[in-house]
């Protein structure tokens, strides 16, 4: 039986972002369940995502719904394909498909299934309107950082081997900057090694000086 509707209708709809966020919901929507566990259309059935785009799609809707197909529950808030964050998820698919944007890519899979898409011409059809943009980041401050009197007296892959106040110690280079005699290091890694008592510079105003007791070093391995 011929649809009601045609092709040129629902790519006009299709132009705008909300209608393809809603088109790639009621594709996933139509897929079965082990369809949608296993991100593979395996049922001929002419609804859902085709093959050829039953793991892409399933994707897609997982991203725009928020619904980890695998569990059948609400793992991640919802957001539109416009939103930055789809294209990072979706870079090898965006970049292999040839297209600007995930939305650009969620948009030509919608148009392939044009047929099932018939809903959303219904009068009192509503698109669910989903965030656009990222949430902003919480800037981390910066670690304190100490500096003490060492001398480098030999390295090894990653680390430098320093000699300070009578000993000999590894210290990664990733953490510590080299100027002259003195060496400059987060205020954790210092203590850890315990050269805290032996910095020359106090760390950054507002945190725990040195010599008290130790703070929580969190911060840095989140």
């Amino acid at each position: 039986m011929a649809p009601s509707h045609t092709k040129a209708q629902i790519e006009a709809l299709l132009q705008n972002p909300i209608f393809v966020d809603a088109a790639i919901k009621l594709l996933g929507q139509n897929q079965t369940q082990d369809e949608l566990r296993f991100k593979y259309t395996k049922h001929h059935n002419d609804i859902g995502f085709s093959a050829a785009y039953g793991k892409v799609g399933t994707r897609f809707f997982e991203f725009v719904t928020g619904i980890s197909t695998r569990t059948g529950t609400q793992k991640w808030e919802p957001k539109s394909l416009t939103n930055p964050v789809a294209d990072r998820v979706f870079a090898k698919y965006v970049r292999n498909r040839g297209v600007a944007h995930a939305v650009d890519y969620a948009r030509d899979i919608a148009a392939l299934h044009w047929r099932q898409l018939g809903v959303m011409l219904e009068p009192g059809f509503q698109a669910e309107v989903l965030p656009t943009a990222a949430p902003e980041r919480k800037v981390r401050e910066a670690p304190a950082q100490v500096t003490v009197s060492a001398e480098i007296v030999g390295a090894r892959g990653r680390a430098y081997k320093v000699y300070a106040f009578g000993r000999r110690i590894w210290l990664p280079k990733s953490q510590v900057t080299v100027s002259g005699g003195q060496i400059t290091m987060p205020l954790w890694l210092a203590r850890q090694k315990g050269l805290a008592g032996s910095a020359l510079r106090a760390p950054t105003p507002g945190l725990d000086p040195l010599g008290s007791e130790p703070m929580d070093d969190h911060g840095y391995n989140s």
